[in-house]
């Protein structure tokens, strides 16, 4: 019973997250000028690097037997330090950016981020689980 539910309300999240793309891409479109490509380029690199350095550590922490909280406390860390890093620079240069432009852009990123190890880790447990019960299966025989 509780299954079905979390799998209706894990549909509705998808849908609301769906629709809030839709709608970022229409005010996008809308209100388009030719820096924001510059712009969503920027993150989107910003996005790939603190990708490959949460999951190394992730999998760095995780592979000396860490306990698993630490290896989700240091990619929080990883996202927050790594989002913050472009807004330090450009409030050095001279362009600062408002408080809720900066929460809006770190909340947003530690949710999917978290969201995504999340996601990557309990594939990588039950893909382990698999595994091993194959594995034993196989000594068995």
């Amino acid at each position: 019973m509780i299954r079905k539910y979390l799998e209706i309300i894990t549909c509705l999240f998808a849908s609301f997250f769906i629709g809030i793309v839709i709608g970022f891409i229409e005010v996008t479109i809308i209100n388009y000028r030719p820096e924001y490509t510059l712009i969503i380029f920027r993150d989107g690199l910003i996005g790939l690097f603190i990708g490959a350095v949460s999951r190394y550590l992730f999998i760095l922490i995780y592979a000396k037997k860490e306990n698993v909280m630490l290896c989700f406390a240091t990619v929080f860390v990883v996202i927050a330090l790594i989002s913050l890093a472009p807004f330090a620079y450009f409030s050095i240069v001279g362009s600062g950016y408002t408080p809720v432009l900066i929460a809006a852009v770190l909340i947003t990123a530690e949710t999917l981020g978290m969201g995504l190890s999340y996601i990557s880790y309990r594939h990588s447990v039950e893909i382990n689980n698999l595994l091993s019960t194959k594995k034993r299966s196989l000594q068995l025989q």
